[in-house]
């Protein structure tokens, strides 16, 4: 006998226990954020390298937003996942014209980067893709 096995919405794709979607167009960081609640979801959280290397593959060749955010005090940066949980308290390399990006910034991912120089900040209000990350659960059929 089949056992209900959870599967991802129509136009999302699957790794692990995550469903993940990446947008259709640009916008801003918190536009990006609002998208994905909106889905019953979140701006992508990179749990270890794999799943990194894997959102890679389904965001193609668009830099895209991810769910990460700094601010910086006194010169330090804290880094901080949309789920609250830090990340760390370094810079990160500027990207487009984030030379701005005085107090706050959002951090985005681009295709074809090296692996040490992945992570990019970018003015919150500058626009990009994103990816949404929606965790499967036996109790998310419907």
């Amino acid at each position: 006998m089949a056992q209900n096995v959870p599967s991802c919405p129509q136009g999302w794709w699957r790794y692990m226990n995550s469903c993940y979607q990446l947008s259709s167009g640009i916008s801003t960081w918190h536009n990006a954020k609002q998208d994905c609640v909106s889905k019953r979801a979140h701006l992508v959280i990179f749990n270890d390298k794999f799943e990194e290397d894997v959102v890679r593959v389904f965001g193609g060749h668009v830099s895209m937003w991810i769910g990460l955010r700094g601010q910086q005090d006194a010169q330090l940066w804290t880094w901080t996942w949309v789920d609250g949980k830090p990340m760390w308290n370094r810079p990160l390399p500027f990207g487009n014209n984030c030379q701005y990006c005085n107090y706050c910034a959002c951090a985005y991912v681009k295709h074809c980067q090296q692996p040490l120089n992945n992570l990019f900040q970018d003015s919150c209000e500058n626009h990009h893709h994103w990816m949404c990350e929606k965790e499967l659960h036996t109790n998310f059929l419907q």
